[in-house]
């Protein structure tokens, strides 16, 4: 019977132990999920001890890459590589095996922000402080336990995000225990995704409901590659279907009865199967405005995209309209977006300068304003803190939904094109960080975000409006077909 039990010293087996693999008829994957009353108590108990004894340091901002490569199994093949990626963005790379216990315990609670591979190192996260963000890095294998993992990390009120990457299968190794890769520029932007949720607000990834028993949904970007080269027969819009949807959710849901997101409305009024990725509609705009939505608050939402739903329908186009509308979002990050926050930071000069470069017609042009770009990034940062001290505002405000929409509708055209163009647009969208950085406390940052929202919301029109050129005018340049671009009247800090 149960009954109280005071131990002196208490051993914990191994988890097999007590929670055996298949342990559940018919579900071929390991569902456990622990108790965070448990194990939060023993992680309160443990903090005490190492407070007491002098052990924890007060600090709060460290950012940790946790290696792996004294392991064979289940080893990260090109985790030196992705560490120098994440070295620019004040990464440390920690060893857990060489720290002693007190040592990880420390390290870990002294973190914001942590990324390694899904082992048991990650374990030392049930130590991190409430609010930190963890990046588990994971094999293909959709049956690892995703859940009793996250419910041991966030028991003590951290939370783990899952990046999926590549399986190097090896003849009698366990799925589980496999090597694996994961693409370095996912890595950086996944990075970014947990800057912007602690800056927002708004979770970043997929999330599944309790009830459902299906192992979570991770986004491939290759597979939405594939599908973009499907072809499609004209697209109409059902009048009766529009007229149901009245308001939209942020997605994605298992069906329609549950919410529609704004692609799944632009897949219902289309007629198409439920899917947030619409066979009918272009898969630039779709990208821009599946982040856009997602990341706004309700009634900005149904004000903003709502509208757009219907609009959306039939605008697919060939690969050279696509890369058009890919670089009409990379434009408008350099040449609106930056500025603006720019001025607003009383750097007219270098505000003007970007907004006169010439219009990005390709994201590869990037390559001939890598210096301005670096040199924009540098000046804005000249005698002014750290994004991390600047607080989470600044970054909510410099990387809005708005930003992140953009940043995720470009992001795979700029890591095709090549590391130097990729580095101009991670310098673009620092330099606007420190900007509003530069800006914060001496102008009120809500006027220049609210207008590059409503620009945001010229931008999509314009991808909108874009069509194929006229094969009957072999003179004719796609870009020709563009409307023009509507300058931005909100204020001085963001002049045409």
């Amino acid at each position: 019977p149960p009954r109280p039990v005071a131990f002196g010293l208490l051993g914990m087996a191994p988890v097999p132990a007590f929670f055996p693999f298949d342990m559940k008829p018919g579900r071929p994957f390991y569902d456990t999920v622990w108790p965070a009353d448990v194990f939060g108590a023993i992680r309160q108990q443990i903090l005490d001890r190492a407070r007491a004894r002098g052990a924890l340091s007060g600090r709060t901002d460290r950012r940790l890459f946790i290696s792996r490569k004294a392991f064979t199994q289940r080893a990260l093949v090109n985790e030196a590589e992705i560490a120098e990626r994440l070295r620019p963005l004040g990464f440390e790379v920690i060893y857990p095996e060489t720290l002693s216990f007190l040592e990880q315990v420390e390290a870990f609670h002294s973190a914001e922000l942590v990324v390694g591979s899904s082992s048991s190192a990650l374990s030392n996260a049930l130590f991190c402080r409430p609010g930190c963000r963890i990046l588990g890095l994971i094999h293909e294998e959709l049956s690892f336990n995703f859940r009793g993992y996250a419910s041991f990390i966030e028991a003590g009120g951290a939370r783990i995000l899952f990046l999926r990457g590549r399986t190097l299968p090896r003849p009698g190794v366990h799925a589980f225990h496999v090597s694996y890769t994961v693409d370095p520029g996912r890595v950086v932007a996944a990075v970014a995704a947990l800057e912007a949720e602690v800056a927002t607000g708004a979770p970043a990834g997929f999330s599944i409901t309790a009830a459902d028993d299906r192992p979570i949904r991770v986004p491939d970007r290759g597979a939405s590659r594939l599908q973009d080269k499907r072809t499609v027969g004209p697209a109409r819009v059902d009048p009766d279907r529009l007229a149901r949807v009245r308001t939209l959710a942020a997605g994605p849901h298992a069906g329609a009865e549950a919410g529609l997101c704004a692609l799944e409305a632009v897949a219902y009024v289309a007629g198409e199967p439920h899917s947030d990725e619409p066979a009918c509609a272009s898969p630039s705009i779709a990208a821009f405005v599946r982040t856009w939505s997602d990341r706004l608050p309700q009634d900005a939402r149904d004000a903003l995209i709502l509208p757009l739903v219907p609009r959306l329908v039939g605008t697919r186009g060939s690969e050279a309209l696509e890369r058009r509308r890919v670089a009409l979002v990379a434009d408008w990050l350099i040449r609106t977006h930056l500025p603006a926050w720019f001025r607003l930071a009383k750097l007219n000069v270098e505000g003007d300068e970007l907004a006169d470069l010439p219009e990005v017609e390709d994201v590869a042009q990037l390559v001939f304003l890598c210096d301005h770009l670096k040199r924009a990034r540098k000046r804005a940062a000249v005698a002014n803190l750290t994004l991390r001290q600047t607080g989470s505002a600044v970054r909510a405000a410099a990387w809005n939904a708005a930003h992140q929409a953009a940043w995720g509708t470009v992001r795979d055209a700029l890591e095709a094109a090549g590391p130097s163009v990729l580095a101009a647009g991670w310098d673009a969208a620092y330099a606007a960080a420190y900007a509003a950085a530069r800006a914060c406390g001496k102008a009120p940052l809500e006027p220049t975000r609210q207008a590059l929202q409503r620009s945001a919301l010229t931008l999509v029109e314009r991808m909108i409006e874009a069509r194929e050129p006229d094969p009957a005018d072999p003179g004719l340049r796609p870009e020709d077909a563009l409307p023009a671009p509507t300058p931005i009247q909100d204020g001085a800090e963001c002049r045409p």
